[in-house]
């Protein structure tokens, strides 16, 4: 049997991924830096070009430099270039310091993961893959290039459809301002630029809900804190974790944890309960998932905001647009700027709501405040 592929078509960005890689080392007495390494590809010499993914990238690191990233920038870059440039990037990265990796262009899917494409991609076929391995970044942790990072560390993007790209954002260390902030400021800016604005080409909104949220602080029992080490996004990835040996592990740890918790319904119950659905989640056991994130949905925001991914593609529930959307608002008034931008995303997609600007600029707005 021949390997799915799924390419979209010419015009139509692929993949833009966004990822703020807040680089967890060890401590040291090193002063935090914050850098970029933003690309932009619309000419490619063998698939059909782009439009906007030049302008997208020029925006973004534009943005990034604004708020105090060391930004290179790289455009319509081939395999050879975007490798010797981002092995140099790597270098003058230290313990301690910022990362931001955005790419928009052309990107494929092989055997149900998706790939990002330099400009001179010959063919796309299975053993082809651009990937770039955790090994030319500087005592990289285990999980800290979530999605990128597939299920053998590398950078490739994961994707559970196809043309879809996996996105989870993860907030800076110490500026205390999500990128996915920044990135809803930039495209409130886009909405209110023009009365109906066309996408551009690197949409930058999650098809799939980022899973960020604090870890319950305080004092919490040993059973939790071995859950949260084993399934939090704050310390295992959604490609880590969808490993065999990950999945059993949290699930294991994770309901020992909840059978101490009396209160179900508390923030730490529910956070259990998430972090339940996360893993069954990252297994592919959706009505399992649905089920724990229905539990906790009313007080985490990770488990609406996950929910609602789920009705938004049908994973173990029936599609419901509005419902969606429900679950992701309710996830930003629990105070995660992702159910804003997820809640935006509907509405500025018009896939499974109608289509509308407006209510988008205006959840946009919230995201970014």
């Amino acid at each position: 049997m021949s390997p799915r592929r799924s390419l979209l078509p010419a015009g139509r960005i692929l993949f833009a991924l966004c990822l703020c890689l807040s680089l967890l080392w060890s401590a040291t007495a090193h002063a935090q830096t914050r850098h970029a390494f933003v690309v932009g590809i619309d000419t490619y010499e063998n698939v059909g070009s782009l439009e906007k993914a030049r302008n997208d990238a020029r925006a973004v690191a534009g943005a990034l430099e604004e708020v105090g990233f060391r930004t290179q920038l790289l455009i319509d870059v081939d395999e050879t270039a975007l490798l010797t440039e981002l092995t140099r990037f790597s270098g003058q990265l230290n313990p301690g310091d910022e990362v931001v990796f955005y790419f928009a262009g052309h990107g494929v899917e092989i055997n149900g993961r998706n790939y990002l494409l330099p400009a001179d991609v010959p063919s796309v076929a299975p053993g082809q893959e651009l990937v770039v391995t955790r090994g030319a970044l500087p005592d990289a942790p285990t999980g800290s290039a979530d999605p990128c990072a597939a299920a053998r560390a590398d950078w490739s993007l994961i994707g559970e459809t196809p043309g879809v790209a996996l996105l989870e954002a993860y907030r800076t260390a110490h500026s205390g301002c999500p990128l996915m902030m920044m990135l809803a400021s930039e495209r409130l800016a886009a909405l209110t630029a023009t009365p109906a604005p066309s996408p551009p080409a690197a949409t930058l909104e999650p098809t799939h809900t980022p899973a960020h949220t604090p870890s319950p602080q305080g004092d919490v029992s040993v059973p939790v804190q071995a859950c949260v080490a084993a399934a939090d996004p704050d310390h295992t990835s959604i490609a880590d974790l969808r490993a065999d040996a990950a999945q059993a592990t949290a699930r294991a740890r994770c309901a020992a944890a909840l059978v101490q918790i009396t209160d179900r319904a508390s923030a730490e119950g529910t956070h259990v309960l998430a972090l339940l659905g996360r893993a069954a989640h990252a297994a592919g056991n959706f009505e399992e998932a649905v089920s724990f994130y229905e539990e906790a949905a009313h007080a985490n925001p990770m488990a609406a905001s996950n929910l609602g991914s789920l009705y938004q593609t049908g994973r173990g529930v029936a599609a419901d647009g509005a419902r969606a959307a429900e679950l992701f608002q309710s996830a930003g008034e629990l105070g995660a700027a992702y159910g804003w931008h997820n809640y935006a995303s509907l509405y500025y997609r018009g896939e499974v709501v109608p289509l509308d600007y407006d209510r988008a600029a205006e959840a946009y707005l919230r995201a970014a405040q």
